[in-house]
């Protein structure tokens, strides 16, 4: 019994979990559970079973979650489907910096008259968090519904253009506005230094691996790492935050600072470069995960396998109850770290869901990663890229040092002395990566998978690995 608490938690983690995915494409009905409720614990208190008490934690958790989402689906198409097809007159306030997009800039912003939130488009990138507007739009709401999915998991009712503005005062701007202005105007000063120390290519490729900021890469650069399967390294992922818990515990602590100190260093520096490279879920789960590593050495805690990752995975569908069902980052950087884990397992490297940095451990950890996340790409893409493998062999050892040096000499010394041998390196990268991109059979197209078939794949995914779990303890 005395694991009858965290056995509890486990459940119910997993019970959200499965929720917030059902109930993102299913109605679910939660009174019969609700109802059964007094029963089943009678049961329990008769029989005294931990089982049983799990599966009625998991149930009631799992159907209440779903139902839950299931009211919030209902209350965002009720919202999306009374903004009007143009607006006029319309009074907005501006919730994010200015993304380069091919018409415009676009901006989130809230619309108080319909209580939703947009992506405007308009044609002024100097606009902050808490400018208020007055505006005339169109209104568009995708009819595709991987783009309505994607909406919907970022709370957003619909894009809309705009025609005519004009900029009233801003809102008062509270603790939070504060802040969020402040970190704003830290990243664009990053953004100004980083140019300003490295033009061109070099410095576009640079802000996508610092802060993922990738609006002005050029498409040939992304089409190229999205054909070699690198692209990971500019939508700042887990690797960006290892890098990162690297760079500052491990250097603390090789300098005799005490472990709470760098851990609290640590933990301040993760969450501004969380907030810096745009809060997506990818680097929220990284941020996260890291963290209650770094927690648990504190106490001298062991934390290992698949729990901590259920622990993150549940904080942020709190966050964000969509985050599961429609968000492309949180499912492949789950996955991913899934396929770290298993691979750590296999072999018995300390690989705790967290990439290393070493040269060798890479091969084996990229190849695990990428083979749980394939079928989420081809359901997503229809692509393959068949030199993955190879190419982060070859160009992720590297980032860690330009991410380093990057950003030392373009916040520092941001002298030709010290920015030309990073210059050097990174045309290396990109021609290399161009190099691999270019060669035909790269990267293979493969017909789209149904939802059915991506469930059933992983279904056969996790039979053969606790098939081989099971073998192994036969033959101990």
């Amino acid at each position: 019994m005395k694991n009858i608490i965290p056995n509890l938690s486990l459940s119910i983690q997993i019970g959200l979990l499965i929720g917030a995915l059902l109930g993102s494409f299913f109605v679910l009905q939660s009174v019969w559970v609700i109802a059964t409720i007094p029963f089943v614990i009678i049961i329990y208190w008769l029989y005294r079973d931990i089982r049983l008490l799990m599966l009625i934690s998991f149930t009631v958790s799992m159907i209440v979650f779903g139902y839950y989402i299931n009211h919030i689906i209902a209350h965002y198409n009720r919202i999306q489907i009374n903004i009007p097809k143009k607006l006029e007159n319309t009074s907005i306030i501006i919730e994010s910096s200015a993304k380069v997009q091919k018409l415009g800039y676009q901006y989130k912003v809230y619309i108080p008259e319909y209580k939703a939130r947009a992506f405007m488009t308009i044609d002024n990138q100097n606009l902050e968090y808490g400018n208020k507007l007055e505006i005339n739009a169109k209104t568009s709401i995708p009819e595709e519904i991987g783009i309505r999915r994607f909406l919907l998991g970022k709370n957003i009712h619909i894009y809309m253009i705009v025609s005519k503005y004009q900029i009233l005062d801003s809102i008062q701007c509270q603790l939070q506005c504060q802040v969020i202005k402040s970190i704003a105007s830290l990243r664009n000063i990053i953004l100004v230094r980083i140019d300003e120390a490295y033009p061109n290519q070099v410095g576009e490729f640079l802000k996508g691996i610092l802060i993922g900021y990738t609006d002005t890469l050029p498409a040939d650069i992304k089409d190229s790492f999205k054909r070699t399967g690198v692209s990971h390294i500019l939508a700042v992922s887990g690797y960006n935050m290892a890098i990162i818990v690297m760079l500052v515990y491990q250097q603390l602590i090789n300098r005799q600072v005490s472990r709470p100190i760098s851990f609290w260093v640590t933990i301040i520096v993760m969450i501004l470069f969380t907030i810096l490279t745009g809060a997506e879920a990818s680097i929220m789960r990284a941020g996260i995960f890291a963290a209650l590593i770094l927690g648990a050495e504190q106490i001298q805690r062991y934390v290992g396998g698949i729990r901590p990752l259920i622990l993150c995975a549940t904080i942020l569908v709190i966050i964000n109850p969509f985050y599961i069902a429609y968000d492309i980052g949180f499912q492949l950087s789950f996955l991913a770290v899934i396929g770290l884990l298993i691979y750590g397992q296999i072999f018995k490297t300390y690989t705790e869901g967290i990439p290393s940095l070493g040269f060798l451990p890479m091969i084996g950890e990229t190849f695990f990663a990428q083979l749980l996340v394939l079928p989420i790409l081809i359901y997503y893409f229809g692509q393959i890229s068949i030199i993955s493998i190879l190419a982060n062999i070859l160009i992720v050892p590297i980032i860690p040092l330009a991410m380093a040096w990057g950003s030392i000499t373009s916040l520092f010394l941001n002298l030709s002395i010290f920015t030309y041998p990073l210059v050097v390196i990174i045309q290396l990268v990109l021609s290399v990566n161009q190099y691999l991109a270019n060669i035909s059979w790269a990267s293979i197209n493969t017909p789209k998978i149904s939802e059915f078939m991506v469930i059933l794949i992983y279904i056969i995914f996790a039979l053969l690995y606790f098939w081989y779990k099971n073998s192994k303890k036969y033959e101990n």
